[in-house]
């Protein structure tokens, strides 16, 4: 074992400063690496953030609404199909920006609703790709292949729905989202909600009679 003193200044001292420039360098990767992680978690809830918006926003879920009604009318045709533009549409950007590398499929919160509406609209799909000759239009199978991986990561199954759960699926989101434009609507117009008038004792024994 060396009997020499260590040196921390003056000559011999170089020792002691590279070490103190390594870990220098060391915190400032560590911290580095933090705020990238920081500002990526950011800029995925931004991003989630947008496209909640276009999800939620009044257009869309009028165009899910009157798409929805449609498809339970068994509507398979051009009209049908200029109504489920938007929302395919939106679907083709979603996995674009999944293709990209600009968000994870884990970070996409309607998977199972997603997965649902691609199959409810797949024969119209399938009709516009054969009047156009076309396989690859709004070809979503990469996108819900995607979901269903980070469902089974999650610990999720895929969710396959028959002819006759596709009809209530569309039930729900007629009734949902009608019900939920109805309650923007009172609320723009200045509705206020109350519990429903309970007759009076008065008025009860009169009906009865």
């Amino acid at each position: 074992m060396s009997s020499e003193p260590l040196v921390f200044f003056g000559p011999g001292s170089e020792w002691f400063w590279s070490m103190a420039q390594l870990i220098l360098v060391v915190l400032t990767l560590i911290g580095l690496y933090r705020q990238l992680r920081v500002q990526g978690a950011a800029n995925a809830v931004q991003r989630m953030e947008v496209l909640q918006g276009q999800w939620a926003s009044e257009w869309l879920r009028y165009t899910r609404l009157t798409l929805a009604v449609a498809l339970k009318d068994g509507e398979i045709n051009n009209q049908t199909m200029v109504k489920a533009r938007p929302l395919l549409n939106f679907f083709s950007n979603l996995d674009d920006l999944r293709q990209a590398g600009y968000i994870r499929a884990e970070e996409i919160v309607w998977s199972q609703t997603i997965q649902i509406w691609v199959a409810v609209l797949g024969p119209l799909v399938k009709r516009e790709q054969v009047v156009h000759g076309n396989p690859g239009i709004y070809d979503l199978s990469e996108l819900v292949a995607a979901l269903r991986r980070a469902d089974a990561k999650r610990g999720g199954t895929p969710r396959i729905i028959d002819s006759s759960a596709q009809r209530e699926w569309l039930d729900f989101v007629i009734e949902s989202i009608t019900e939920e434009l109805r309650v923007e609507e009172a609320w723009k117009s200045g509705v206020i909600p109350g519990p429903k008038r309970r007759p009076t004792l008065s008025e009860a024994t009169a009906e009865a009679e």
